[in-house]
């Protein structure tokens, strides 16, 4: 997707973002590889999202080749400086939840500086509603998303960030049928490891 300045994924086998000519597997993959294998571990900044767990955590080969980024190539159509933002999901990890939503902890490569964590929810507003048991509208709001988490560590970018959320992403009907994927994945793995 190589329109206003923004492109699609960058699979193992493509050119590096960075330009350097090399395969990314033979260049920043392995510089990128702590956040996208298990960054719950390894990334302090994640704590911040208790009931929350990396996608890649419980199955980083899949996580490996489905994690979205998108690299900026022109920064001022998009409000973000030029580089490749990295959109780790996120689900929430109690067991008896169906809230039906993702976050977004998005990462610049190849620092793996915490730039937004953004939360969405695919289902209606009914359901939030109904889910929540309440009927907030600023709750619910977030609930549904896109919107940028009040509980999460946010970057000066985090407003475009959400703004290339509501956009990019969320447009993508094909990339949140995948989502959803993953999120029913990772509900009946937690739902399987029960004690």
């Amino acid at each position: 997707m190589a329109e206003d300045g923004v492109m699609g994924n960058v699979g193992r086998n493509d050119p590096c973002h960075c330009g350097s000519g090399k395969k990314y597997k033979k260049c920043c993959l392995s510089k990128e590889e702590p956040i996208s294998d298990n960054a719950g571990a390894d990334k302090d900044s994640t704590d911040d999202d208790a009931g929350y767990e990396l996608f890649g955590a419980r199955f980083p080969e899949i996580a490996e080749k489905e994690t979205r980024s998108i690299t900026i190539m022109d920064s001022g159509r998009s409000g973000l400086p030029g580089g490749v933002y990295v959109f780790h999901e996120m689900f929430c990890n109690e067991q008896d939840c169906d809230c039906r939503r993702v976050f977004f902890y998005v990462t610049s490569a190849p620092q793996h500086n915490v730039e937004a964590v953004v939360c969405y929810g695919w289902e209606s507003t009914d359901y939030y509603k109904k889910w929540y048991e309440g009927d907030d509208p600023d709750m619910i709001a977030e609930m549904k998303g896109p919107a940028l988490n009040v509980g999460s560590p946010q970057s000066k970018h985090a407003p475009a960030i959400l703004e290339l959320v509501k956009n990019v992403l969320i447009k993508d009907r094909d990339y949140i049928e995948r989502i959803k994927c993953h999120y029913t994945m990772f509900k009946a793995d937690v739902g399987s490891r029960r004690l």
